[in-house]
Protein backbone atom coordinates (compact mmCIF):
# COMPACT_ATOMS: atom_id res chain seq x y z
CA UNK A 1 0.00 0.00 0.00
CA UNK A 2 1.18 3.40 -0.74
CA UNK A 3 0.43 4.97 2.88
CA UNK A 4 2.70 4.72 5.84
CA UNK A 5 1.92 1.74 7.88
CA UNK A 6 0.03 2.08 11.49
CA UNK A 7 0.56 -0.23 14.40
CA UNK A 8 -3.15 -2.20 14.62
CA UNK A 9 -4.37 -4.21 16.86
CA UNK A 10 -6.35 -7.09 15.75
CA UNK A 11 -10.26 -4.60 16.23
CA UNK A 12 -8.68 -1.73 15.20
CA UNK A 13 -11.37 -0.49 12.79
CA UNK A 14 -9.74 -0.79 9.60
CA UNK A 15 -11.90 1.74 7.69
CA UNK A 16 -11.91 4.49 10.61
CA UNK A 17 -7.62 3.87 10.24
CA UNK A 18 -8.44 5.39 6.73
CA UNK A 19 -8.53 1.60 4.84
CA UNK A 20 -9.83 2.71 1.32
CA UNK A 21 -12.29 0.21 -1.08
CA UNK A 22 -9.20 0.01 -3.55
CA UNK A 23 -6.90 -0.97 -0.44
CA UNK A 24 -9.89 -3.79 0.46
CA UNK A 25 -9.85 -5.53 -2.86
CA UNK A 26 -6.12 -5.41 -2.38
CA UNK A 27 -6.13 -7.42 0.82
CA UNK A 28 -9.14 -9.36 -0.32
CA UNK A 29 -7.03 -10.90 -3.33
CA UNK A 30 -4.03 -11.39 -1.34
CA UNK A 31 -5.83 -13.41 1.48
CA UNK A 32 -7.61 -15.53 -1.53
CA UNK A 33 -4.03 -16.59 -2.70
CA UNK A 34 -2.21 -16.93 0.61
CA UNK A 35 -5.35 -19.48 1.84
CA UNK A 36 -6.36 -20.77 -1.19
CA UNK A 37 -9.68 -20.01 -0.94
CA UNK A 38 -12.68 -17.74 -2.94
CA UNK A 39 -14.79 -15.42 -0.42
CA UNK A 40 -17.77 -15.90 -1.80
CA UNK A 41 -20.28 -13.08 -2.17
CA UNK A 42 -22.10 -12.81 0.63
CA UNK A 43 -18.76 -12.51 2.44
CA UNK A 44 -17.96 -9.42 0.20
CA UNK A 45 -19.17 -6.74 2.67
CA UNK A 46 -17.49 -3.73 4.82
CA UNK A 47 -18.15 -6.28 8.02
CA UNK A 48 -15.94 -8.63 6.79
CA UNK A 49 -13.02 -5.92 6.15
CA UNK A 50 -13.93 -4.40 8.85
CA UNK A 51 -10.44 -5.27 11.18
CA UNK A 52 -7.92 -8.17 10.59
CA UNK A 53 -9.84 -9.66 13.96
CA UNK A 54 -13.24 -10.23 10.95
CA UNK A 55 -10.91 -10.98 8.39
CA UNK A 56 -9.71 -13.87 10.30
CA UNK A 57 -12.87 -14.66 11.50
CA UNK A 58 -13.62 -14.70 7.64
CA UNK A 59 -11.01 -17.53 7.06
CA UNK A 60 -11.15 -19.05 9.32
CA UNK A 61 -15.00 -20.25 8.63
CA UNK A 62 -13.72 -21.05 4.76
CA UNK A 63 -11.41 -23.13 5.68
CA UNK A 64 -13.10 -25.36 8.57
CA UNK A 65 -16.10 -25.20 6.37
CA UNK A 66 -18.69 -23.06 7.98
CA UNK A 67 -20.88 -19.44 7.11
CA UNK A 68 -18.80 -17.16 6.10
CA UNK A 69 -20.67 -14.23 6.96
CA UNK A 70 -19.61 -11.86 10.15
CA UNK A 71 -22.03 -10.15 11.73
CA UNK A 72 -22.03 -6.65 13.66
CA UNK A 73 -22.59 -7.50 17.59
CA UNK A 74 -24.65 -4.30 18.84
Amino acid sequence: MDSPSLDLEPDTDLWSAGITSMQVVRVMIAVEEEFDIELPEEALTRETFSSVQAITQAVRGLTAGAPCVTETVA
